[in-house]
C-alpha cells in the first residue's frame, strides 16, 4: 500500500488483463431524466467491469444551469459540475495512482478545474483549465513528470482533448435508428463559466465541491472494487457520462415545450466503454479515451415527427456534448502547496472510506 493505493492489487489487475483481454473492458451505463415534478436527475445503471457485473445505487439531483427559478437551488450541482467532477477526479486518480507505482509520496493533492467561457462578442472558444496543488516528500521534478503523464493517461482528460463522436439512438417505429453526432456544439452561455474544487482523500477516493456553493455536500468519487476502490461513489467516467445524459434529457424537455410532448418526462441513457489497457499503458495500441459513446433517447411517447431533429438540436445546445465532440484548449499546471502540521491534519484528514460507508 502507498498513498492508500493497493499497488499490488493494480499489478494483479494488469497481469490479469494481459492474460485475458476481456477483463480490460469496462462498460458503463448511466441514466439522465427530466421530470416535470422532480426536476433533473442522474442515476447509475449497472456496469460491467471485465466479466463481473456491478450494480450500485446512486441518484443525484441536478440543475442544468438554465432552469427556471423553482429548480435553481444553488446547493445542487449542475450538469457541467458533474462533467468537471469526472474530468478532475480522473486526473487526480491518474496522478496519485501513477505516482504510487513510481514510489512518490503525497501528503495532500487538490485541484481546481474550470470551464471558462468568453464574454459575449469575444472571438474565443471555451477552454478548460486545471490547476493541481500538491505537497509531498517527492521532488518537484517527479511531480512535474507525473503531471505530464496525467495528460497522456487520464481517460477523461484525453476524451475531451480528442474529439469523440456520439452515437444517438432514436426510436423509429418498432426499431431503433442511429445517427452519429460529431458537430461542434454551441451550448455555452456567453460569460457563464463553471468550476469545481477537488481534493484527494485516499487511494482512488476524492471529493468534488462545485462552486460557488462550496458549503454544499461534496460529490464523492471512487474506483470500483475491481480497481481497488470500495464503491464509495461513482467513478470519474460515470460522473462525466451522467452529466452528458442529464443535460440531453434537460435540453429535450425544454425544447419540447412548444410541441405535443410539452411537460412530459424525458430519459436519456448514456453508455460507453473504457479499455483499461490504455490507462495502464499495458498495450500501446489501445486508445486511452472513452470509446463507443452512445446516447439512447427514451421520448415520452412514440410517433412524434421530427424527433431526430429535436435530438440533434439538443446536442448542439449541450455543453457536455461539446466537451466530447469539439476541440477544447486545455491548460494544465501545478504548484506546490505548503501546509504546516496543523493545517495538514485538520483541513486534510487522512482516512480511507470503508465498504458501504
Amino acid at each position: 500500500m502507498r498513498n492508500g493505493f493497493n499497488t499490488a492489487g493494480f499489478s494483479e489487475v494488469v497481469h490479469e488483463i494481459v492474460n485475458e483481454p476481456a477483463e480490460a473492458y469496462f462498460d458503463y451505463c448511466v441514466h439522465g431524466r427530466r421530470s416535470p415534478h422532480n426536476g433533473l436527475s442522474a442515476r447509475l445503471g449497472p456496469a460491467l467491469f471485465g466479466t463481473v457485473k456491478s450494480s450500485r445505487d446512486a441518484v443525484i439531483s441536478l440543475r442544468d444551469g438554465r432552469d427556471h427559478a423553482e429548480w435553481c437551488d444553488r446547493t445542487v450541482p449542475t450538469v457541467v459540475d458533474m462533467a468537471l467532477t469526472g474530468i478532475g477526479s480522473c486526473m487526480l486518480t491518474t496522478l496519485i495512482g501513477g505516482g504510487s507505482t513510481r514510489g512518490a509520496i503525497f501528503d495532500t493533492a487538490r485541484m481546481a478545474v474550470d470551464y471558462v467561457v468568453p464574454q459575449a462578442g469575444a472571438d474565443e472558444e471555451p477552454a478548460v483549465e486545471c490547476t493541481f496543488k500538491i505537497s509531498g516528500a517527492s521532488s518537484d521534478e517527479v511531480f512535474d513528470e507525473l503531471v505530464r503523464q496525467v495528460q497522456s493517461f487520464s481517460p477523461n482528460f484525453v476524451s475531451i482533448r480528442e474529439p469523440i463522436p456520439i452515437v444517438m439512438r432514436v426510436p423509429s417505429g418498432t426499431e431503433w435508428a442511429d445517427f452519429t453526432y460529431s458537430g461542434d456544439s454551441k451550448g455555452h452561455l456567453p460569460g457563464v463559466s463553471s468550476g469545481c474544487d477537488l481534493r484527494w482523500v485516499s487511494g482512488p477516493q476524492s471529493e468534488s465541491r462545485p462552486r460557488p456553493a462550496t458549503d454544499a455536500p461534496a460529490l464523492r468519487v471512487d474506483a470500483p472494487k475491481q480497481l481497488t476502490g470500495v464503491d464509495w461513489g461513482p467513478n470519474p467516467q460515470e460522473y462525466l457520462l451522467m452529466g452528458l445524459a442529464a443535460e440531453l434529457a434537460g435540453r429535450l424537455f425544454e425544447l419540447a415545450r412548444g410541441t405535443e410532448l410539452a411537460g412530459l418526462p424525458w430519459e436519456v441513457t448514456a453508455t460507453a466503454r473504457e479499455d483499461v489497457r490504455g490507462f495502464f499503458h499495458s498495450d500501446e495500441g489501445v486508445a486511452v479515451h472513452l470509446q463507443d459513446v452512445v446516447c439512447t433517447v427514451v421520448p415520452p411517447r412514440d410517433g412524434f415527427d421530427g424527433l431526430a431533429e429535436l435530438i440533434e438540436r439538443a446536442a448542439r445546445e449541450s455543453v457536455v456534448c461539446a466537451l466530447f465532440t469539439g476541440s477544447h484548449a486545455i491548460e494544465v499546471r501545478w504548484e506546490p502547496e505548503d501546509l504546516d502540521d496543523d493545517e495538514l491534519y485538520t483541513v486534510y484528514p487522512s482516512f480511507r472510506p470503508a465498504i458501504g460507508e
